[in-house]
């Protein structure tokens, strides 16, 4: 068997849409994680249903990415409250934003 390390130096083009598409992503967490600290049960499967829902029409994402931005902000706002952090002090972004 043979293993080959490389970076892949895609189109400019596709990465141009992937930096779009990763900046529509965090986005969509950081909404999801606003809605998140404003509903009464962040762990009910209709809070995540609904939420699931609004990003599918506020950022015109599919099924799967809007699940995967929910299930990243309620990650991170469990575990800022299982840290006994003030989750309502979280930075999304990079060393810029802080």
């Amino acid at each position: 068997m043979l293993t080959l390390q490389c970076k892949l130096a895609p189109p400019k083009e596709d990465k141009k849409k992937l930096l779009e598409l990763m900046r529509v992503l965090m986005s969509a967490t950081r909404y999801a994680y606003k809605r998140l600290l404003e509903s009464n049960n962040p762990k009910s499967l209709d809070t995540f249903n609904n939420i699931t829902k609004k990003l599918q029409e506020v950022f015109k994402l599919n099924a799967k990415y809007s699940q995967s931005a929910v299930i990243k902000a309620k990650s991170i706002l469990l575990s800022c409250l299982e840290r006994s952090q003030n989750p309502r002090k979280v930075i999304f972004g990079g060393r810029e934003l802080f």
